[in-house]
């Protein structure tokens, strides 16, 4: 039933982003269709893989890595030991991938991942912090009244893994999950792991694990040959892919726009209002015009000033900051002179499905339509040349 209701939805779907594009005359490109692969799936695998993730969707990011190799990479714990993992690829390997700032991270770390390693003890945990160094590392511990555990291999940052974590698999969320089997991809998860959900996952982890190539449709056929990949868009944009590459500063922007534009971003379709902070934004407002929705974690100083200065200089858009955490929204909303939303007040739901690794980012809309993203905001003239390509004159021509 769950499957037969995503496949009508997506074909009204569908159907109403034809009528938009017919009305504006204009082609769009399907875009890198990460969220569509389970409709294609095998039932009996389909279940499977639905179940272990807790009756939720893996998205093609997770899938289409199976069966990749563990790296052969040495790291350097918290406490200065050597960790080559090489050493692991006979072993049942647990990497967490996580930052010192993420609440949801902490959570995982007090609630969780002990329970999950008493039960299954013969696990090897890695916690990966792909931002932290090592006293970063103590003060996330610190903070959540715990000592750095013995049963977890805690990981400072180390540039030459994180890049390489980022080009080969480039998960989208803190924390997330990557399980080896045997030196082997088996499995990944983002969002938190409580004990029951890694209960589910634990066959498909570790026991009777799927490899990309058994991912296969109703008539034994990759289900990857019914999506667009990265390098189907990207022959179609031809010389127009160059202009992405104009605001890349860490490759994920490219990723993400690839896999975001031309989306309805929903206006109607939003979220109940949980969060103790009160906006009198509503995004229906915005139907008509062009926006620039950035998102914030922690409205440091930094952040704070050039956030205003892009306020006060691009008066020809809307500027809303989305505080991620639903922490700080009344911080952020007493320092900055635009208007501020909590992720947990009246947003549209498609935000809540676009994830940054760094902040403050910004996503395009232009009447109601996404034309683009753009991770990290480094400065405000990087910030105006991806304004003048996600919603400039030719905004439309670069998701044709």
């Amino acid at each position: 039933m769950k499957k037969l209701l995503i496949l009508l939805l997506t074909v009204l779907l569908g159907a109403c982003s034809s009528n938009t594009v017919d009305e504006k005359k204009e082609t769009y490109i399907k875009p890198y269709k990460e969220e569509e692969v389970f409709k294609y799936l095998n039932d009996d695998i389909y279940s499977i893989l639905y179940s272990a993730n807790n009756e939720n969707e893996i998205e093609t990011y997770a899938l289409d890595k199976l069966g990749l190799d563990l790296p052969s990479y040495v790291l350097t714990d918290v406490y200065g030991n050597r960790v080559d993992l090489s050493e692991y690829k006979d072993k049942k390997l647990v990497i967490e991938l996580s930052a010192y700032w993420c609440s949801h991270c902490k959570d995982q770390a007090l609630l969780h991942t002990d329970k999950i390693l008493e039960k299954y003890e013969d696990l090897i945990f890695i916690n990966y912090f792909n931002e932290g160094d090592i006293e970063g590392i103590k003060a996330f511990y610190k903070d959540i009244g715990m000592d750095v555990p013995d049963n977890v291999i805690c990981i400072p940052y180390d540039e030459g893994f994180s890049n390489l974590i980022l080009n080969e698999i480039n998960p989208k969320y803190y924390p997330s999950f990557l399980s080896f089997n045997n030196g082997v991809l088996t499995y990944v998860k983002g969002a938190s792991f409580t004990t029951t959900e890694f209960d589910k996952a634990y066959d498909v982890m570790f026991n009777n694990p799927y490899t990309r190539e058994d991912l296969v449709d109703y008539e034994g056929n990759s289900i990857f040959e019914h999506t667009r990949t990265k390098e189907d868009v990207k022959k179609d944009l031809g010389d127009k892919y160059l202009l992405l590459e104009e605001i890349d500063n860490d490759e994920y922007s490219i990723n993400l726009s690839l896999t975001i534009m031309g989306k309805d971003i929903g206006y109607l379709d939003q979220l109940s209002d949980e969060s103790n902070f009160k906006s009198e934004v509503d995004f229906t407002d915005y139907e008509n015009k062009d926006l620039a929705i950035i998102s914030l974690y922690k409205p440091d100083d930094k952040s704070v000033e050039l956030i205003n200065q892009l306020y006060r200089e691009n008066e020809d858009i809307e500027i809303i900051v989305l505080d991620v955490a639903d922490d700080y929204t009344k911080e952020m909303a007493d320092k900055l002179d635009c208007k501020v939303v909590s992720i947990m007040n009246q947003v549209p739901k498609t935000l809540n499905d676009i994830s940054f690794l760094v902040y403050p980012s910004a996503i395009f809309v232009r009447k109601g339509i996404i034309t683009g993203a753009y991770s990290n905001i480094l400065n405000k003239e990087m910030f105006k040349r991806a304004k003048e390509i996600f919603l400039g004159e030719n905004s439309i021509a670069i998701i044709k």
